[in-house]
């Protein structure tokens, strides 16, 4: 990647942290939400924490200066990383919502992503039969989360290097999905990362699907390392792209350090 290009000085760009993958050197739920106000995040993005109550983490949160939790997941199960897309459990799926539900209410937080499934768990269920059950269950979800004015957002993830049998593999697939529902609060998790495995060009991807990108995630690619890291994607133009398009939401970093949270985040720096 070539990092001398300076962006426009009018480009504001707020990144947050996701817990899944920051901070993890430190063992408190408190003392990695104060390392996320410590370190300039903006905001704090949550993967399910079946071990955490929501009380502890709004006290983590209030405890960090009252910083926004801008997403959570909700539950991934028992192995299954999700339960959208499986027919046959639909009540479980409506229990887990509720449950994302309950936390982002706590939390403040205004948008939840709803995880679709592994393939491989479900056995005999065809694709389509999948895809079917996941369009009825995120047409319930937004009934239920617009009540409390949350949206509901749906993430690709690559199955050539991260996960082989996640049941949205493309973003292809997430888009054809969310223009098939045309809900308004049913939306895209753009991460980049995921992106460029699993489809390429993400500069053209967010451009087509500027409409519907509600919430933005980075690493480099192929590594998964910070967006300084050796890699493909060259963030100056990433990040141009979403000035270019009126992204004004939080762009989540969710990266493995190459050593430690802290010495990784100086890429940061020039940012903000």
């Amino acid at each position: 990647s070539t990092w001398g290009i300076n962006l426009t000085a009018e480009i504001m760009l707020r990144f947050s942290a996701n817990l899944g993958f920051l901070f993890k050197e430190l063992t408190s739920i408190n003392e990695k939400f104060q390392a996320c106000r410590k370190f300039d995040f903006d905001a704090v993005e949550l993967p399910w924490q079946p071990n955490v109550s929501n009380e502890e983490l709004e006290i983590a949160r209030r405890s960090a200066g009252n910083i926004p939790v801008v997403l959570i997941n909700t539950p991934s199960g028992d192995g299954e990383l999700g339960l959208a897309a499986w027919s046959g459990r639909e009540t479980d799926f409506k229990s887990s919502l509720m449950k994302a539900i309950e936390r982002a209410k706590v939390l403040e937080c205004k948008m939840i992503h709803i995880t679709s499934c592994r393939t491989t768990v479900i056995g005999i269920d065809s694709r389509s039969s999948m895809r079917e059950t996941l369009m009825r269950n995120l047409r319930f979800a937004a009934k239920e989360l617009e009540n409390y004015s949350i949206i509901g957002v749906i993430e690709a993830i690559n199955n050539k290097i991260s996960i082989p049998d996640y049941f949205i593999k493309d973003v292809a697939m997430a888009t054809d999905i969310i223009r098939e529902l045309n809900l308004p609060n049913i939306r895209l998790l753009f991460d980049v990362y995921h992106a460029q495995i699993a489809d390429g060009d993400v500069l053209q991807l967010l451009e087509l699907n500027k409409d519907i990108v509600a919430h933005v995630q980075i690493a480099q690619t192929p590594d998964r390392h910070e967006p300084s890291s050796n890699g493909l994607l060259n963030f100056d133009d990433i990040f141009n792209k979403l000035k270019d398009i009126n992204y004004t939401g939080h762009i989540g970093c969710e990266y493995l350090p190459q050593t430690n949270t802290e010495d990784g985040l100086k890429w940061m720096k020039r940012y903000i």
